[in-house]
């Protein structure tokens, strides 16, 4: 039975892998940085300020219960995304200083835009106690026109111990922090997911203790050792919910033998008031741990959503304060809108307003998305940014980074698009099985 499972994976994960369909593009000779439509179009705001998404949940009670888990057999699961787009935009405003004469003609830049990505999930729960879970993926690379080695995304084991302990070993994500459309400073666990790392928690008084250990490749050299403690960061939190009441304090602490080393701590808070949802986190940053005295650098970050009592509209507001910026001028303002569907309730707009007050720069994105036939979803969207060149939201980022550094599977490794104004149309296709 477990061959038979294993050579039907194989074979899935050959489907998944070989078959997805080439897409071809063009860019004029202008354009000079990579681009990747999903990054702009993941703006749709079903997907990154819904309310529900990162609302503190309801308190479980204290330990877990075993009779509601159920052995099942490894279940395999794979999905297929692929998408293609064109747009076209101004690399400068004409008659601006930064377009330096050129003409309206000279600053257009049209692109043509491709991905195709794969993923392949199994998961098992041999007994109540007993979970395992990996997921396998792989995409399109848009300049040698092939699919990139597999890589794991996620690779864990879950267990728990007498109904009340739990742990989580391995290749995993976590996300701490509220934030939903700027920075989020209180996530300090955020490198989670380029290690391995062991979790556990379980009930203390009335809310749940978590406790993290996780390193990257790159913190184990030939100064530590996969032995050596500072080779590992060390965070914990405790956190409390009582229906939409929510508190959690947290910290985080990596020994700062090099340039990704901290002490941090955190809290947050969020309650419901009315048809509004509040919450807001404060983060300090330390010194060192013997002083224990507070950095010139803390963050402070506040949100406020509004939904409307059938839930067609919400609102986000997001403000965010960064005090490492020079004479304290890190203010930044976010506001999100997601309006009702609209064209027989199968079209969804949305709208998002980024700004850096510390160099009057900011995004504007207006986009609007419906499923055009099944599997099918056609999506428009027009991107604005602003600024000097350099500042904030108009910075140029390295189109390639060492791999040692960001893997190539990173967001942070494609460069978005830097037109001052764009109009992009973009075609996506998702299966899953």
């Amino acid at each position: 039975m477990g061959r038979r499972i294993v050579t039907l994976g194989l074979i899935v994960v050959g489907v998944c892998f070989f078959s997805a369909p080439l897409l071809y593009s063009q860019q004029n000779d202008q354009e000079q940085e990579s681009v990747n439509i999903d990054d702009l179009f993941d703006m749709d705001p079903e997907e990154v300020w819904d309310p529900d998404e990162n609302a503190p949940k309801e308190e479980e009670p204290a330990g877990i219960d075993l009779e509601e888990l159920t052995t099942a057999p490894p279940d395999i699961r794979g999905v297929v995304n692929a998408g293609v787009g064109l747009g076209i935009g101004l690399i400068e405003w004409p008659g601006s200083n930064e377009a330096d004469g050129r003409s309206t003609q000279e600053l257009t830049r049209f692109s043509g835009f491709y991905s195709t990505t794969s993923a392949i999930t199994v998961d098992a729960r041999p007994e109540p106690h007993l979970r395992f879970h990996g997921s396998l993926e792989t995409s399109l690379d848009a300049d040698t026109l092939e699919f990139k080695n597999p890589y794991i995304s996620e690779l864990f084991i879950d267990y728990t111990l007498n109904n009340t302990f739990f742990f989580r070993v391995g290749k995993q994500e976590l996300t701490w922090g509220q934030a939903l459309l700027l920075e989020n400073p209180a996530d300090l666990v955020y490198r989670l997911d380029e290690g391995v790392g062991v979790r556990g928690s379980a009930p203390v008084g009335p809310g749940t203790a978590e406790a993290v250990v996780y390193s990257k490749a790159r913190w184990i050299s030939e100064d530590f050792d996969n032995t050596d403690p500072r080779a590992f960061a060390y965070a914990g939190q405790w956190a409390m919910s009582r229906g939409s009441f929510f508190l959690g304090f947290s910290g985080h602490y990596k020994m700062k033998d090099d340039e990704e080393g901290d002490l941090a701590t955190a809290a947050s808070l969020s309650f419901g008031l009315g048809p509004f949802a509040v919450a807001g986190d404060f983060v300090q940053h330390w010194k060192t741990p013997e002083e224990l005295e507070p950095a010139d650098c803390w963050d402070a970050l506040g949100q406020i959503i509004w939904q409307s009592p059938n839930q067609s509209w919400t609102i986000l507001g997001e403000y965010w304060f960064d005090s490492e910026i020079i004479d304290y001028s890190g203010h930044y303002a976010g506001l999100g809108i997601k309006p009702p569907k609209i064209f027989g309730n199968k079209w969804q707009p949305g709208f998002t307003w980024k700004h850096a007050f510390q160099d009057e720069s900011g995004e504007v994105v207006l986009a609007m998305s419906g499923k055009v036939a099944p599997n099918l979803r056609l999506t428009l969207g027009v991107p604005v940014i602003y600024g000097a060149p350099g500042s904030y939201y108009r910075e140029e980022l390295v189109e390639q980074v060492e791999e040692d550094e960001v893997p190539l599977e990173s967001d942070d490794a494609r460069i978005p698009v830097d037109n001052v104004v764009s109009f992009l149309i973009s075609l996506s296709f998702s299966y899953s099985f």
